[in-house]
């Protein structure tokens, strides 16, 4: 999904600069960060006309002057976005924005929940975890069926650099993949080459199965990560969708 839409649109800040962290990525020398300065509230809105559609709402940027929210709606079956909608500090309020589309296009449900990541988003520091101990994988029973997902990501992106032009974090990419049983795996989605966010690292946060149980949505956690008077993390919110093997 990453191909067609990029979540980050503006610099996070804040005037707290990032406590050092020993990441399990490279990162430039002297970098530190690490500090999660804000967790972004979000909220799974279900399927929407006969399931072909995905609603979610992630806040974006919550770290800036300019908080923005964003609500999505993916073709469940395909993960492409078909409509976004943007409002910009409660300008253009996002139910009022999409009433129409919804009335058009009514709800299905809300599905099933079939995984919910157990552990902390942060250290008990209040930093961010290593990817080690972030979920890259999950399994789950649906229709008497067994599924798995696997999240493979990589820190080896272009680098992000502070005001002075020092490299500070390199960007990391993903791919999420998914298979029954011990059958082929399937691929949900693959950054490739790409590194369109400005991601530290990846993990598996919430599965939903649609009212009709043909299609999922894996729910994963960003944490993005901009400069301010050092650097700063925030979680945010990402899904992605596809249909079921």
């Amino acid at each position: 999904m990453g191909d067609q839409f990029t979540m980050r649109t503006l610099l996070l800040v804040s005037a707290v600069a990032a406590a050092a962290f020993a990441s399990a990525q490279p990162v430039a020398k002297g970098f530190t960060y690490g500090r999660v300065d804000d967790t972004l509230p979000w909220k799974h809105l279900g399927w929407y006309d006969q399931n072909r559609f995905l609603l979610f709402d992630a806040e974006l940027n919550g770290l800036s002057a300019r908080s923005i929210e964003q609500r999505y709606a993916v073709l469940a079956a395909s993960n492409r976005f078909a409509k976004v909608w943007t409002n910009e500090e409660n300008e253009k309020p996002l139910a009022a924005q999409s009433k129409a589309w919804t009335a058009a296009h009514p709800q299905s449900g809300l599905g099933k929940k079939v995984f919910q990541y157990g552990g902390p988003y942060v250290t008990a520091s209040g930093l961010m975890p290593p990817v080690s101990s972030m979920r890259s994988s999950a399994g789950f029973i649906h229709g008497g069926r067994k599924y798995s997902l696997e999240l493979t990501q990589r820190a080896d992106g272009p680098w992000e650099k502070d005001p002075d032009a020092n490299p500070g974090f390199r960007r990391a990419n993903f791919t999420l993949r998914m298979r029954q049983g011990v059958g082929n795996w399937l691929s949900l989605q693959d950054d490739g080459k790409r590194y369109p966010r400005e991601a530290l690292q990846y993990g598996i946060d919430q599965v939903w199965i649609s009212p009709n149980g043909k299609t999922l949505a894996v729910y994963l956690t960003a944490y993005t990560c901009g400069f301010f008077e050092g650097w700063n993390v925030a979680i945010e919110r990402m899904v992605v969708t596809g249909r079921l093997p």
